[in-house]
């Protein structure tokens, strides 16, 4: 661009004053970078996160135990062994989570916990036998019963108590008047 003077001649414009330069001579200029806003995580990284977190703090707890840990430490063992039934169950969801998003060592370690679960848990579910119980132990026969406020077939359980003959009987939701008829056989 040019401007205009009194004389009719254009002049050239002066050059704009440019801000001082940090970069060597005969850089090529470069803008400035934008700045970028930070980008959260998507949700099946998130989901894979917890994932982790939860298998690796389950893990901590099963290894603990394994190593006899909760022989020497009362806190938190007692309640880990006392919820190992629902505990691990988020060992399960890990497995769905690691096979959707194929991390095969987050697999390798939610089978892992869930092998550990399971030999915990699977033996307290089966009924034991008497034949497993310790030699010289005491046998003892224990029956139990809900009578319901309002059984009106209560007469009949004087029988079954008087054939299995028990040792300890538990009656829930026992009445007078259920337990009237209940001796009355």
């Amino acid at each position: 661009m040019s401007s205009t003077q009194e004389s009719g001649q254009t002049m050239p414009d002066p050059p704009s004053p440019t801000p001082p330069s940090t970069s060597a001579p005969g850089d090529i200029p470069v803008a400035a970078a934008e700045p970028t806003t930070p980008t959260l995580p998507s949700i099946p990284t998130v989901i894979t996160i917890v994932a982790w977190v939860v298998t690796g703090g389950l893990a901590l707890l099963a290894l603990g135990r394994l190593v006899h840990l909760d022989d020497a430490i009362d806190w938190p063992y007692t309640v880990v062994n006392a919820l190992t039934p629902l505990l691990y169950l988020p060992a399960y969801a890990a497995v769905a989570v690691a096979f959707a998003r194929r991390r095969n060592l987050l697999l390798i370690v939610s089978v892992a916990l869930i092998a550990v679960h399971a030999f915990w848990t699977v033996p307290e579910l089966l009924p034991g036998h008497a034949e497993n119980a310790a030699s010289g132990s005491a046998r003892i026969r224990v029956m139990s019963a809900n009578l319901r406020y309002d059984n009106a077939h209560a007469d009949r359980l004087g029988a079954q108590i008087q054939s299995a003959n028990p040792d300890v009987l538990v009656l829930l939701e026992l009445t007078p008047l259920t337990l009237a008829k209940v001796a009355s056989t």
